[in-house]
């Protein structure tokens, strides 16, 4: 076991962002989050003068409040929290589009807007219009003849 006794500096040192490494897909809208850190990984304070860009703006834009959005392009789309010029933090999502969509039932209801849950890894994808709990596979080589 490893005990720290480092204690909380309040000063700034770095941004902390989310989501991190989340799947949404093509179209979908963002919120990103940014928090404060010190050297010793305590809270503190984000500096003033804040603004936040995309590493790659041809995935779509990213307004003053972190929120961003999808114009469709596929890949990673990663964020950054800025002051000036200085990169203060990053963190990357992919955006994708599934080929193929398969349900666990004949009926399936939104939930809450945002997430759909594919099969078989279980992680969370982000849906633009509704929060849907459903079995999803991307195949992106399927054998289409069938």
């Amino acid at each position: 076991m490893i005990v720290s006794t480092a204690q909380p500096t309040g000063r700034f040192d770095h941004a902390a962002l989310s989501p991190k490494n989340d799947l949404f897909l093509a179209g979908a809208s963002v919120q990103f989050t940014a928090t404060g850190v010190d050297s010793n990984g305590y809270p503190a304070d984000l500096p003033a003068n804040v603004s936040w860009g995309l590493e790659d703006s041809s995935f779509g834009t990213i307004d003053a409040n972190g929120l961003f959005r999808s114009n469709g392009k596929c890949g990673t789309v990663t964020a950054q929290l800025l002051q000036g010029k200085t990169v203060l933090g990053t963190t990357s999502v992919e955006v994708q589009e599934p080929e193929e969509l398969f349900f666990c039932r004949r009926n399936a209801e939104p939930l809450l807007p945002g997430v759909v849950r594919p099969r078989p890894d279980g992680q969370e994808r982000h849906a633009p219009d509704g929060y849907w709990r459903l079995c999803v596979r991307l195949d992106h080589h399927a054998d289409r003849s069938r």
